[in-house]
């Protein structure tokens, strides 16, 4: 049974981002007709219900379905097994020349949050080419850096840190017109949800990072915030969101969106 689920979640991972492309267009050229204005939307793994198989990166399951039946609409959800903040810059740039009324990021816990070093040598070496593009290698190059708490046997390093946030991927977000930035919200230490085991004591260490551009970008959803309660009903697993968390999202980014 368990190996059927994975070829599910396999299968809609692979097929849904060509259904829901063609979906988008159908949506995108009635708004097209009615002028409406345009919206970027560019999210990791947090821009989709993730508990179903079906919902595997599927931009109908969350808040991204009632800003698509309204706007003209480019959606890229989840491209990368480490979808980073550099996808977002980069893909960016290929699609900037649309002149985009908003642009949404949910984007950023892959590169803020702690994770074991054999993780962070694989999304390093996923990511080298946009790393020495961007001219960040020497600031997280991990000879350059101490390691945080050990998490399963391994020391934790977030993929991006302060130095190469603060001084070169920041100002790049900061030219960026019309730019809504979705945080992240605190993980809590004695509940787990759905996800199968401890995640790194220090991971909250996160928020630190998320902070940063919380300060320093005009408009965002701040999740830091959100207490116990909050979290447990709006996420499955301390990160991933609920309908309620998606609800919660998309009435929170109702007034940031152009009028109508």
């Amino acid at each position: 049974m368990k190996k059927i689920k994975t070829k599910l979640f396999t299968f809609f991972e692979i097929i849904n981002p060509y259904i829901f492309k063609v979906l988008i267009s159908f949506f995108n050229l009635k708004n097209f007709l009615l002028k409406r204005p345009k919206i970027l939307i560019f999210t990791d793994s947090r821009g989709f219900e993730v508990t179903k198989f079906w919902n595997r990166k599927n931009p109908f399951s969350s808040y991204i379905k009632n800003i698509v039946l309204k706007y003209q609409c480019t959606v890229n959800v989840c491209p990368e097994k480490f979808t980073s903040i550099l996808d977002f810059l980069d893909y960016y740039e290929s699609v900037s020349y649309k002149k985009f009324d908003k642009i949404i990021l949910h984007c950023a816990i892959v590169d803020f949050a702690p994770r074991p070093e054999s993780s962070f040598d694989s999304m390093y070496e996923s990511k080298v080419d946009k790393a020495k593009k961007y001219f960040i290698e020497e600031f997280i190059s991990k000879e350059n850096r101490a390691f945080g708490e050990k998490y399963q046997g391994e020391g934790t390093l977030s993929f991006l840190n302060y130095d190469s946030l603060f001084i070169k991927v920041l100002p790049l977000l900061k030219k960026i017109p019309n730019l809504v930035y979705v945080g992240i919200n605190p993980v809590l230490d004695d509940w787990d949800g759905d996800y199968w085991r401890k995640r790194p004591a220090n991971i909250n260490d996160q928020l630190i990072l998320d902070n940063l551009l919380i300060n320093e970008i005009d408009e965002v959803i701040d999740m830091s915030n959100l207490d116990r309660e909050q979290i447990m009903m709006y996420t499955s697993d301390n990160v991933h969101y609920t309908k309620a968390g998606f609800d919660y999202i998309g009435n929170k980014l109702l007034p940031l969106l152009p009028k109508l």
